[in-house]
């Protein structure tokens, strides 16, 4: 920010698409995320709510309500998995208190590509940066960028990226806590907003389509136990 004016240089960049990604591009995103994170920044404050507290039954309950009253065609199936998205709150309500340093808290496939010129990793969106785990940020890097189309664990891939990283933990599953939060927040987020009556329709539009998309591939308690299970194979080696 440059005299209270946010400025931003334009940079050509190519997207990284492969899904898992190949060993050079594990390896250097993995590699980026471990730099960022022996950078040890100091946190200040606490955790966000989005990427530190469970939704609730009774948010998701007026969440699914509000959905389905604005008639979106996924509302059934989103009523159907609410048992799964309680489950899921439940890792984030049990994940326990950590030291904290800033992470990026967004480092995910749409926030990273490489520079068109050199190749190098970009890292964009520092908008949520904020305290975090490091290792949870860690993890939940490994679901977006260690997993198939399916989104289930790449036991290779898992290995490569742990590998490249270095040090990792992963104890239980909480340490997809923060991943796990963000996805239920933004879920919910999007419930409600399409039964606002004042929605735009082209808003509503992307939002059915984003809840859509994470319908196909949902994160999911069976996914979760797959990674770490693949983490412990990979830690183990």
């Amino acid at each position: 920010v440059v005299d209270g004016v946010r400025v931003y240089e334009w940079i050509d960049a190519v997207p990284i698409e492969r899904r898992p990604a190949d060993r050079r591009d594990l390896r250097d995103v993995a590699g980026a995320l471990a730099r960022i994170h022996g950078l040890n920044w100091p946190a200040e404050g606490r955790p966000d709510p989005w990427y530190s507290e469970p939704i609730g039954a009774e948010r998701w309950a007026a969440a699914l309500g509000g959905a389905a009253d604005a008639g979106m065609a996924w509302a059934p199936q989103l009523q159907a998995r609410l048992p799964e998205l309680l489950a899921l709150d439940e890792i984030v309500a049990a994940a326990p208190e950590r030291p904290l340093i800033r992470c990026h808290l967004d480092y995910n496939r749409s926030n990273l590509a490489r520079a068109a010129d050199s190749g190098d990793i970009l890292v964009f969106d520092w908008d949520n940066s904020g305290p975090g785990v490091a290792q949870r940020e860690a993890a939940g890097a490994l679901l977006d960028w260690a997993t198939g189309p399916d989104r289930l664990a790449d036991a290779d891939a898992v290995r490569e990226f742990i590998d490249a990283y270095g040090d990792f933990d992963a104890p239980d599953i909480t340490v997809f806590a923060v991943r796990v939060a963000g996805w239920t927040h933004y879920l919910e987020m999007v419930c409600r907003r399409v039964a606002e009556a004042t929605a735009a329709e082209d808003h509503r539009r992307f939002w059915a389509d984003d809840v859509e998309a994470m319908l196909e591939r949902p994160l999911s308690i069976a996914n979760l136990e797959a990674m770490l299970t693949a983490v412990a194979g990979a830690v183990g080696t």
